[in-house]
């Protein structure tokens, strides 16, 4: 499985980070237990950012910690990830939203790039 194609899913920051806010809704209601999971995220956020974080996830504002550990935390952790294991690209595929409709769209996509391979 290491070595076989991979099929690159693009998505704007902001798209991705509105998908997680709606994932995580429900987790973000507890701050307490979320704000001691950010805290020891392998990539210190920073007591700065940590208090911001907190502000926002107490007024309910979920979205904008969300693009936070996407561009602090998931896209850093993602290239180092690439890095190391190195594979081939079979194609890439960008999603304007991670929403239903596209996410159907992408799935048709990934199957007609399979289909190819």
């Amino acid at each position: 499985m290491t070595g076989a194609p991979s099929i690159r899913l693009e998505a704007p920051p902001e798209a991705r980070a509105a998908y997680l806010a709606g994932v995580y809704a429900e987790t973000a209601g507890d701050v307490e237990a979320l704000m001691a999971l950010l805290s020891r995220l392998p990539s210190k956020p920073g007591a700065r950012r940590l208090s911001e974080w907190r502000a926002l996830l107490e007024a309910g504002d979920l979205e904008p910690v969300a693009l936070g550990l996407v561009e602090t935390h998931y896209d850093p952790a993602y290239r180092r990830s690439s890095r190391q294991h190195q594979r081939p690209e079979a194609g890439r595929i960008d999603l304007a939203a991670v929403t239903g409709p596209e996410l159907d769209r992408a799935a048709e996509a990934v199957a007609a790039l399979a289909r190819k391979s």
